[in-house]
């Protein structure tokens, strides 16, 4: 049976595939997820565990159940995962043609570590990855040349705040494919998420928006036409509500 730990995005995803395929699977997500996704989870039906305060108490539980003989899906350390994040790129290329920037948050780096092998192919693509100023694993990992332990800080982009597993093949990806690294502060994400909803119509947690974050706040050196992935749109109403005013 397959577990896997999650802020909340990944493990819905999890939970709708195992329903698909008759599958049970376990989904283990920090005490202190967002009631939205929490919410969203439970209502699949998917066994659910809730560990702790932070997502990597929740990965180390997903990790020890898994050294028990369940499978471990990472949400990003996983070559499947990141093959299929990484899907959104040729849907890219189908839309835009010529040069292209493609900005994109950064947790654990599943989605950039995708884009970034895809763009591999085309010498006129640039991949943009964005962390979240208080949770920065994945930067400071590629500047290292190895994982090391990091503070995390409260953010509003909880879908990406936590360290990252050692040894995950994200961090060389990372470094050799993607050519930008940037941060975003609480106040440019909340920013970002009020111009998604009140300009586009766009409802965006705080993860989803630091893509957009970073292009409001003028980071980032882009060519071409340029794409924002808004990745993740579970947040619940008075946490939307308080975020944008």
């Amino acid at each position: 049976m397959p577990v896997t730990a999650s802020a909340g995005n990944h493990g819905l995803g999890v939970a709708h595939a195992a329903r698909t395929l008759g599958r049970r699977a376990t989904v283990v997500v920090p005490g202190n997820a967002s009631p939205a996704k929490v919410a969203a989870l439970r209502a699949t039906g998917i066994d659910l565990v809730e560990v702790g305060s932070s997502y990597d108490d929740a990965e180390q539980h997903a990790l020890d159940l898994a050294a028990g003989g369940a499978y471990y899906l990472s949400p990003y350390n996983d070559p499947a995962v990141i093959a299929g994040q990484g899907t959104i790129g040729p849907e890219l290329r189908e839309q835009v043609s010529g040069p292209l920037t493609v900005v994109c948050a950064i947790g654990g780096g599943g989605l950039a570590s995708g884009l970034g092998l895809w763009a591999a192919g085309y010498e006129d693509v640039r991949i943009i990855g964005v962390e979240a100023a208080a949770s920065t694993a994945v930067s400071t990992a590629v500047r290292a040349g190895h994982v090391l332990d990091v503070p995390i800080g409260e953010t509003i982009a909880d879908g990406v705040a936590g360290g990252v597993e050692r040894g995950s093949v994200t961090i060389e990806l990372i470094a050799a494919h993607v050519s930008e690294l940037l941060t975003v502060t609480e106040t440019e994400i909340r920013a970002a998420m009020r111009y998604l909803i009140t300009e586009r119509g766009v409802v965006a947690e705080g993860a989803g928006a630091l893509s957009v974050a970073a292009l409001l706040a003028g980071k980032g050196k882009t060519r071409g036409t340029t794409v924002a992935v808004v990745s993740g749109r579970n947040i619940t109403i008075p946490a939307l509500t308080a975020a944008v005013h």
